[in-house]
């Protein structure tokens, strides 16, 4: 029972540890592109991949305008055989009014 128990934990801590490192991932891409000035950022979606903890990741990157002055940015990271967490993160840039 003690060996199950522990093999249990031991799952949950390689997984938060996966999540908190996709989670990373993903938020370096956000702020670089928040600190690319708006005029030089293109428009539409991006992909590549990735490996965390043994495990190959989709990161998906969609860029879209909503003003003229302002930019939604999506980062998706989705493990490709399904068999990991997964992390969705949103945010916004503006240029000068």
């Amino acid at each position: 029972m003690v060996i199950q128990v522990s093999g249990a934990l031991s799952t949950q801590v390689r997984y938060a540890a996966a999540r908190s490192e996709i989670a990373v991932l993903a938020g370096e891409r956000l702020d670089s592109l928040e600190a690319t000035p708006i005029d030089s950022l293109s428009t539409g979606n991006t992909r590549d991949t990735l490996t965390v903890a043994g495990v190959r990741y989709e990161r998906r990157v969609r860029v879209r305008r909503i003003t003229a002055v302002l930019l939604q940015i999506d980062v998706w990271m989705t493990a490709i055989d399904g068999n990991g967490p997964s992390y969705e993160a949103t945010s916004y840039h503006s240029g000068i009014w």
